[in-house]
């Protein structure tokens, strides 16, 4: 069907948004839709770099639901998409570290991305400043275990994640990489 409507209407339809700013793109994303987004992508790759009125693109949106699929497909169909920050200067790794961390493993594994590991947003806050402010890290599991991550950054509050652990009551240990 989506390919049908594309052949139809072509790439005007493509980049219409909505009242939020979001694309046909945005929405597949959002609903963890792997051929309309295959789809939207070959027919223009631009699709992937498309901001909503928060500045974010389908690949926030996939990442902060955590679809892995939908996450992957926009990475190595637009890889230099994740360097794309939203209105927060928050990349797709800021926002995928708040759920389940599938997505966000697939960000850190990929070693072309390692370089958004350490990104600070508009509060100076890395992606392990906002993973250890999140209620996944109670769960104790480390998300962000890869030795590049700088656990020593300071945000715009003169904090490092070891210190928001610290004031959260969580043992330091379960969370340092070796």
């Amino acid at each position: 069907m989506t390919k049908n409507i594309l052949e139809r209407y072509g790439r005007d339809l493509c980049k219409q948004a909505d009242q939020n700013g979001w694309t046909p793109l945005h929405m597949a994303a959002y609903m963890d839709n792997i051929e309309p987004t295959k789809l939207l992508l070959q027919y223009d790759r631009e699709l992937a770099y498309m901001k909503d009125a928060e500045g974010r693109t389908a690949l926030h949106i996939a990442a902060h639901c955590n679809w892995s699929s939908v996450t992957k497909e926009i990475i190595s169909m637009c890889p230099d998409c994740c360097e794309v920050v939203d209105n927060e200067g928050r990349n797709a790794l800021h926002l995928a570290v708040h759920n389940w961390p599938s997505a966000a493993l697939i960000i850190q594994n990929n070693s072309s991305l390692r370089n958004l590991l350490n990104q600070k947003d508009n509060d100076g806050n890395t992606p392990f400043h906002h993973y250890c402010n999140s209620s996944f890290v109670d769960d104790q599991r480390p998300v962000l275990n890869s030795p590049r991550v700088d656990q020593m950054v300071f945000n715009k509050k003169n904090q490092t994640a070891n210190q928001i652990l610290k004031s959260r009551n969580l043992p330091l240990e379960d969370f340092m990489v070796t």
